[in-house]
């Protein structure tokens, strides 16, 4: 992969990155909890995945995420050392973990968990940047450890006379980025949970829905197929699936098997979802995963290039034992959906969006299957 940044630049990037980053830490910090155990020893910090849709210099990222996790007590495995361990086994995908390369990495690098980093938005003006990072153990069969998100825009909050407004997109990324290392922070050195649900309001429901009887009275565990991408914007049906995945980690009535593991696992089944995943294809699937319940879907609307975000999802949930599609709902949502009064209400990237709506969808979902029981 080529970049357009010269070496000039990325450089200055770094560094106004790593200052925004400084000036703006509020995350918890290993001299602060001299007496708090963390939750996990080194974590592999793999190379960030580019998702935005156009080329990103994901690599001048790197150096920023590895100073500002060890300014926040995190051990970090990055570097040459890294970059060797990659090429040995030759790991290319980069925002997925199986159980081989993770098995290698507690083995060779002596590594806990491996720190996965999406970057999901990246536009230059209005400036708007969206990031996704995600935990996962290194175990024989990896876990979800923790799961966050952020996404930001220069005139998110324009304030009185416009003085809250933010031009330089380089700013926005550290503040975007800033907010999720300080949420992972908090999950390595405190009880803080696995994720946080993005926020739920009626204006996010999905419009149209059907729901059979499911029982949630135990966690069950879910996959999350990646969405097919029925739009010009690469990468989309990546955001989508992500944005499911982090709301279902946030409730207690799932367990997620890491997406890394179904990757792995469609590959090795030649499974093509180039129009979508048949329902045998989905229970075979989640049978050689364990998986009790399999959601996909389609992506058919994912914009950021207007000023108003726009957002236009199908997901269908099937459960494996009985081959039944106990949920299917479709949601399509603008920025501007929020009862905005002046614009201060509004969304302002499709990422945030789909956050929402993924959340609404799956907190409708599970108040569905509550009443069910009655």
């Amino acid at each position: 992969m080529t970049f357009s940044t010269s070496s000039s630049a990325s450089r200055r990037m770094l560094v106004l990155l790593a200052g925004v980053l400084a000036a703006q830490s509020t995350g918890a910090m290993a001299a602060d909890a001299a007496d708090v155990v963390p939750r996990l020893g080194m974590v592999a910090l793999f190379p960030v995945e580019n998702l935005t849709g156009t080329q990103a210099p994901v690599r001048a990222i790197l150096p920023v995420l590895e100073a500002e996790l060890a300014r926040r007590g995190v051990d970090v495995v990055a570097g040459e050392r890294l970059a060797a361990f990659l090429a040995r086994h030759r790991v290319r995908y980069t925002g997925g973990l199986d159980a081989e390369v993770a098995r290698a990495a507690r083995e060779e690098l002596g590594v806990d968990a491996v720190l996965l980093t999406s970057w999901l938005t990246r536009q230059e003006g209005p400036p708007r940047s969206a990031f996704s990072m995600r935990l996962v153990s290194t175990d024989p069969e990896p876990k979800v450890l923790w799961m966050g998100g952020s996404a930001l825009s220069g005139d998110q909050s324009p304030g009185l006379f416009n003085l809250g407004l933010e031009g330089d997109p380089r700013i926005v990324q550290a503040r975007a980025l800033g907010a999720i290392l300080d949420d992972l922070a908090s999950f390595v050195w405190s009880k803080a949970p696995p994720a946080s649900a993005c926020n739920v309001a009626g204006w996010y429901q999905p419009r149209s829905s059907y729901s059979a009887p499911i029982d949630l009275r135990e966690p069950r565990t879910v996959l999350v197929l990646p969405f097919v991408n029925f739009v010009g914007r690469r990468g989309a049906g990546e955001v989508v699936a992500n944005e499911f995945a982090r709301q279902f980690l946030a409730r207690p009535e799932f367990r997620l098997v890491e997406p890394g593991l179904v990757r792995k696992k469609l590959l090795d089944e030649r499974v093509v979802m180039e129009n979508g995943v048949s329902l045998d294809q989905a229970r075979t699937v989640a049978h050689a995963l364990q998986g009790e319940l399999v959601l996909a879907g389609y992506v058919f609307a994912f914009d950021d290039s207007s000023g108003i975000p726009q957002v236009n999802v199908t997901a269908m949930l099937i459960e494996r034992r009985t081959g039944r599609v106990v949920w299917e709902s479709t949601s399509y949502n603008g920025g501007d959906d929020g009862g905005t009064v002046f614009g201060l209400n509004r969304v302002r990237t499709a990422t945030d969006l789909a956050c929402r709506m993924m959340s609404s969808v799956v907190d409708q979902l599970v108040r569905r299957a509550r009443a069910s029981r009655g």
